[in-house]
C-alpha cells in the first residue's frame, strides 16, 4: 500500500469529527443490504450489487477525505474571518478593494464589497459558526442568504485544499455538498453579472419562489421556521 501524501492523513483523521453528516450523503456508495427496501428501487439495488468492494472502498476513501476537508475548512474558515476583521477594524474607511485583500470575504459577490464593513464582517462571522456547527451536531440548512454565502465559502475552501493537496475527492464532488448542505441555491443569483438588479425586486423574486435577495436581507431568517442567534440579528 502507498504511503499518504503529507497532509492527506489530517483530512482522514478530521472526517471522524464531521459526525452532523453521512458518509453516505457525501458520495459513499453503501451496499445493497445497508440499506432499507423502501430507499432501493430495483435498479438502484441491482446497480449497489454490480458496484465492486475495490470501487465501493475507493469511493468511501474519496467520501472520507471529502468529510475532513469539510471540517477542516471550516476551521479555517472561521480563523480567516477573525483574520478579516482585524484587518477592517484596523482601517479608518473600508473600500471595495480593501475587501478584494481578504481571506474570506474576498468569496462574496463582489457588488457589495464596498458595503461589507466591520459590522458586516463580525455577523458574518457569526452566522458562520452558527451554521458549521451543524457539521458535528446535525446539519441544517441555512436560515437565511448569508449562510448559504458561508457554504460558498466553505466549499472555496475545500477547493484550495484540493489544490493545495493534491486530493483524490470524488469528481463533481462541489454537486455532491451543495445537495448535501444547501436546501435551495438562490444566493447563487447574486454572483451573477447579469442579473444585476435581481435583489432589488421583491415582486420578481417572489413570483421566482426565491426569498429576498437585497443585501439588507442577508441575515433575515427565510421563514418562521428558521431560527437565528441574537448578535447574527443585531
Amino acid at each position: 500500500m502507498n504511503a499518504e501524501p503529507e497532509g492527506m492523513i489530517d483530512f482522514l483523521a478530521d472526517a471522524e469529527l464531521l459526525t452532523g453528516l453521512s458518509l453516505q450523503s457525501l458520495g459513499h456508495l453503501p451496499r445493497a443490504d445497508e440499506l432499507d427496501e423502501y430507499e432501493l428501487d430495483e435498479g438502484t439495488r441491482e446497480w449497489l450489487l454490480s458496484v465492486s468492494d475495490e470501487e465501493r472502498e475507493r469511493v468511501r476513501r474519496q467520501a472520507r477525505l471529502l468529510a475532513g476537508a469539510l471540517w477542516h475548512g471550516a476551521v479555517v474558515l472561521i480563523d480567516q474571518l477573525f483574520e478579516d476583521i482585524g484587518t477592517l477594524r484596523a482601517l479608518p474607511e473600508v473600500t471595495a478593494s480593501d475587501i478584494a485583500g481578504t481571506w474570506v470575504l474576498s468569496g462574496l459577490p463582489p457588488l457589495y464589497a464596498a458595503r461589507c464593513g466591520l459590522g458586516f464582517a463580525q455577523s458574518f462571522l457569526t452566522a458562520t459558526v452558527e451554521q458549521m456547527k451543524g457539521l458535528a451536531s446535525g446539519w441544517e440548512s441555512p436560515a437565511c442568504i448569508a449562510q448559504e454565502l458561508a457554504v460558498h465559502c466553505l466549499i472555496n475552501q475545500v477547493e484550495v485544499f484540493e489544490d493545495l493537496y493534491d486530493l483524490d475527492l470524488q469528481p463533481g464532488w462541489q454537486g455532491i455538498v451543495r445537495d448535501a448542505l444547501l436546501e435551495d441555491t438562490d444566493a447563487d443569483v447574486l454572483f451573477d453579472p447579469g442579473a444585476d438588479g435581481i435583489e432589488h425586486d421583491e415582486w420578481l423574486n417572489r413570483q421566482l419562489g426565491m426569498a429576498p435577495m437585497g443585501f439588507k436581507d442577508w441575515f433575515k431568517p427565510f421563514n418562521a421556521g428558521y431560527h437565528l442567534g441574537p448578535y447574527t440579528r443585531a
